[in-house]
C-alpha cells in the first residue's frame, strides 16, 4: 500500500478490499447476431415505419414533433434521407408479403411525397443536407438494386425521382468544377466549416450517383473527393495517418478510428472494395487505406470487453460509441473474407471480432432500446433507442429533436453491419463461448499507448505537440486516458479532458466544462486556465508487470476563452500518472517564471458511486456503493460532497452521475521559488 501521510489514521481503515463488481453482460451475448437483429432490431424499424405511415406530418415521439419542429433550429436536416433509407430497408425485407403493395409500397411512396411537399406544398420541401443526401442516394440505390423502382408501381414515382436526383448532390456542400465564381484551387473542397469526415460523406454521395448513372464515372468525381480526404489524413494524421477532424489541432477521437471504416463501407456499398484495398494516393504512396483500417481494428480490439461497450471519450458517444465497433470490425471482416488479407484481420481475430460485435449488438438491443417509451397510434408501446431520458444526455448535436433520425441511423448501422456478417458466412452462427472470449481478452496488452501524432518543431505552432491515448485493461474494465485536444468549441469540455474515462465508471458529461479531476485556476485578472490541449514529451513505461507510468509536460496551460484553446505561459505543469490494478494516481507539479496571483483554485470529481463518507481531515472520500471505492487528494483544501443526481449538467450519455466532490483553495500567489503539487489517488472496484 502507498502511504499518504496527510490522510490520517482514518484513511488506513479503508484499505480492506471488498469483492469486485460483476461486469454487465448483455442477456443475449451468446445468441447469433442475426437472430438478435431479426427479433429485436427489425421489429423496431417496422414499428417506426408504421408510426410514420399512420401519423404522417403529425408524427411525434415522446412529445417531440419530428416533422414539424417547434423552431427551425430544432429541425433535423438529415431526416428525409434517413427516413428514405431506413424505410427502404422495410420494403426490401417485406417484398414477399402477399399484401406488400398495400401494406408497404404505397405507404412508402406517400412518405416520400410528404417529405417533398409537406402539407401538399412542393415549395416547402423538407431540407436534406450532407449526411441526409448520402442516406437518400443510398436509399434510391437500394430500391433500384431490389428492382423496386422498375416495377409498374414503383416505390418512387418518376417525377419525384427527377426532383430527388437534382436535390441530392454532393455539389451542394462541396465546391465543384465549373461552379460560378469559384477559384479552381477550391474545387473538391468542403464549403463552410464542415469537419473533414464530410469528405467521406461527399465521396459516398458521388460514388452512388455514379452507380445510379446520375454522374459520369469517367469524370471521376468520387476519386477526386477521395484524394482530398486522404490528403488530410497524410497532412495532419501523424506518421500513421490517423484522421484529425481539425486542421492539425489534434482532435483524435471516435471519428479518428471510425472514419476509415465509413470510407471502407462506402467502397463496399459501391462494389469497389478492390479499389480500397489497392488505393494509393498520387502524392503519398506510403499511405495505404488498408493499413489505416488495420490500425483502427487494433484500437477497437484493444477496447473489446464482455459488456459490449465501445469508445469511451470525446463527443457523439452513447450508442454511437458502441456502433463504431460494429462498423470497423464488419468492414475489416468483409475485406479479408477470402483469407487473402490476414494482415487486415486474421481468421482467429475474425472469430473474436464477431463475438465482440455480437455483444455490442446485444447491448444495443438490451440497454439502449427502450421497449415501453413511445406510444403507437393504437396506444401500444413502440420500442426505440433512448438517448435522452433515464438520466442519459447526449451532445447538443444529438438533441432530442433528432429522435427519429437518430433511431433510424442506429437501426441502419446495426442492420447493414449484420448483413455483412451474414454475407461472409456468419448468418445465425453463435459466437465463441463466453469462457473462450474472456480467455482471449486476457491475452490483450494490459497497457497500450496509441500515438496519434508527435511534435514536429519545424511545423506550424499547431503541430508542435504530441497526441496519444493510453488504453488500460484492468480485470473486465477498460479505461482510456486521452491526451488530445478537443479543438474548436470542444477543448473545454470534460469528455476531452486528459483524465481517465471508462464507460459507466468514469464518464464525462457532454458539452460540460466542470473541472473533472483537473485543477482549474481562476487568476486575479479573471483568466481561467486548465491543464489541457498542449501536451509535449508523452512517455509511457511499465515499471512492473502490472503497473504503468505515464508522464508529459505542458509549457503553457490553456486559457479557456472563446471557441479555440489559447496558450497561456504564465503557468506550466509536469504531470505523471501511475496505473496499478484498481488504482490510479496523478501528480501535477505547477511552476511559474514570475509570480502569479490566483483568485480561486478548484477541482471536482463526479461519480455514479454513492453513500460517500469523508475522512477525518475532509480530504478523502470513500464510497460505500458503486464502482469507485475512494478518492484522496493532496495540495487542495477540504472536500465538500453533494448530491448531483438531479442536476442535468451531471448527466452523461450512460446515465446520471450521483455524487460530486469539490476541493478548493485560494486566494494564493504562485511564486517561482515555490512550485505547488496537486496529487490525487483514485481507487475502484475491479469487475470480473
Amino acid at each position: 500500500m502507498i502511504k499518504w501521510p496527510w490522510l490520517g489514521v482514518s484513511a488506513l481503515l479503508w484499505a480492506s478490499e471488498s469483492p469486485g463488481e460483476r461486469a454487465y453482460v448483455p442477456p443475449r451475448a451468446q445468441d447469433p447476431m442475426n437472430q438478435i437483429v431479426v427479433q429485436e432490431i427489425l421489429p423496431t424499424l417496422d414499428a417506426l415505419f408504421g408510426l410514420v405511415a399512420a401519423r404522417s406530418m403529425d408524427t411525434t415521439m415522446d412529445d417531440v414533433p419530428v416533422f414539424r419542429p417547434r423552431t427551425e433550429s430544432q429541425r433535423d436536416r438529415f431526416l428525409p434521407g434517413k427516413v428514405a433509407l431506413g424505410f427502404s430497408q422495410v420494403l426490401v425485407a417485406r417484398r414477399d408479403d402477399p399484401a406488400f403493395e398495400r401494406r408497404y409500397l404505397e405507404k412508402y411512396k406517400s412518405i416520400v411525397k410528404m417529405m417533398l411537399a409537406p402539407d401538399g406544398d412542393p415549395g416547402n420541401a423538407m431540407p436534406n443536407d450532407t449526411w441526409g443526401i448520402y442516406y437518400y442516394v443510398a436509399a434510391i440505390h437500394k430500391l433500384k438494386t431490389a428492382a423496386l423502382l422498375d416495377r409498374p408501381s414503383p416505390a418512387i414515382d418518376s417525377l419525384d425521382l427527377s426532383v430527388l436526383r437534382e436535390q441530392n448532390d454532393w455539389r451542394s456542400f462541396v465546391y465543384y468544377p465549373g461552379e460560378k465564381g469559384v477559384d479552381p484551387s477550391l474545387y473538391y473542397t468542403l464549403k463552410g466549416s464542415l469537419p473533414t469526415n464530410y469528405y467521406g460523406v461527399a465521396f459516398g454521395v458521388a460514388a452512388f450517383r455514379e452507380l445510379l448513372q446520375w454522374d459520369d464515372r469517367k469524370e471521376a468525381h468520387s476519386d477526386r473527393l477521395l484524394e482530398k480526404m486522404v490528403y488530410h489524413y497524410a497532412k495532419y494524421g501523424g506518421a500513421r495517418h490517423w484522421s484529425d477532424e481539425t486542421a492539425g489541432q489534434r482532435r483524435f477521437d471516435r471519428y479518428s478510428v471510425l472514419l476509415i471504416a465509413e470510407i471502407a463501407q462506402r467502397f463496399i456499398a459501391a462494389r469497389r472494395e478492390k479499389e480500397f484495398l489497392g488505393y494509393v494516393h498520387p502524392d503519398f504512396p506510403d499511405l495505404k487505406l488498408a493499413d489505416v483500417l488495420r490500425q483502427s481494428v487494433e484500437f477497437i480490439l484493444q477496447l473489446a470487453n464482455v459488456s459490449g461497450n465501445g469508445f469511451n471519450y470525446g463527443r457523439s458517444l452513447g450508442p454511437y460509441a458502441d456502433t463504431a465497433a460494429l462498423e470497423v470490425l464488419s468492414a475489416a471482416a468483409y475485406l479479408s473474407r477470402d483469407g487473402s488479407r490476414p494482415g487486415l484481420l486474421s481468421s482467429e481475430e475474425t472469430q473474436r471480432a464477431y463475438a465482440f460485435a455480437t455483444r455490442v449488438t446485444a447491448k444495443l438491443a438490451d440497454f439502449w432500446i427502450d421497449r415501453r417509451w413511445i406510444s403507437s397510434p393504437s396506444g401500444e408501446p413502440v420500442a426505440a433507442f433512448n438517448l435522452w431520458t433515464k438520466g442519459r444526455r447526449p451532445d447538443a448535436y444529438r438533441g432530442k429533436h433528432r429522435i427519429l433520425g437518430d433511431n433510424l441511423s442506429l437501426l441502419l448501422q446495426v442492420i447493414y453491419t449484420n448483413d455483412i456478417w451474414n454475407a461472409i458466412g456468419f448468418k445465425d452462427q453463435r459466437p465463441m463461448q463466453d469462457e473462450s472470449f474472456r480467455k482471449g481478452l486476457k491475452q490483450l496488452e494490459r497497457y497500450k499507448l496509441v500515438t496519434f501524432s508527435k511534435a514536429q518543431p519545424e511545423q506550424p505552432a499547431s503541430l508542435q505537440y504530441d497526441a496519444a491515448t493510453l488504453v488500460v485493461r484492468d480485470g473486465e474494465r477498460v479505461l482510456s486516458l486521452p491526451l488530445v485536444n478537443g479543438g474548436p468549441s470542444l477543448y473545454r469540455y470534460n469528455a476531452y479532458f486528459p483524465v481517465p474515462q471508462s464507460t459507466s465508471m468514469l464518464d464525462g458529461a457532454p458539452d460540460q466544462d466542470w473541472p473533472q479531476l483537473l485543477a482549474q485556476f481562476t487568476l486575479d485578472d479573471g483568466s481561467i486556465l486548465l491543464p489541457v490541449s498542449f501536451f509535449k514529451d508523452i512517455t509511457g513505461s511499465a515499471d512492473r508487470p502490472e503497473e504503468y507510468r505515464l508522464t508529459y509536460r505542458q509549457d503553457s496551460l490553456c486559457r479557456v476563452s472563446g471557441e479555440t484553446p489559447i496558450e497561456d505561459a504564465r503557468i506550466r505543469v509536469k504531470t505523471s500518472y501511475r496505473f496499478a490494478p484498481g488504482e490510479i494516481v496523478r501528480e501535477d507539479s505547477y511552476a511559474v517564471a514570475e509570480s502569479v496571483g490566483v483568485r480561486h483554485l478548484m477541482m471536482q470529481f463526479a461519480t455514479y458511486s454513492g453513500e460517500p463518507q469523508l475522512n477525518a481531515r475532509r480530504q478523502a472520500v470513500r464510497f460505500e456503493s458503486g464502482a469507485i471505492r475512494s478518492i484522496e487528494v493532496a495540495g487542495l483544501g477540504m472536500a465538500v460532497v453533494d448530491d448531483v443526481s438531479r442536476n442535468e449538467s451531471y448527466n452523461t450519455p450512460n446515465g446520471a452521475l450521483r455524487t460530486r466532490v469539490t476541493w478548493t483553495a485560494g486566494p494564493l500567489v504562485l511564486r517561482p521559488e515555490h512550485p505547488i503539487t496537486i496529487t490525487w489517488k483514485l481507487r475502484y472496484r475491479r469487475s470480473s
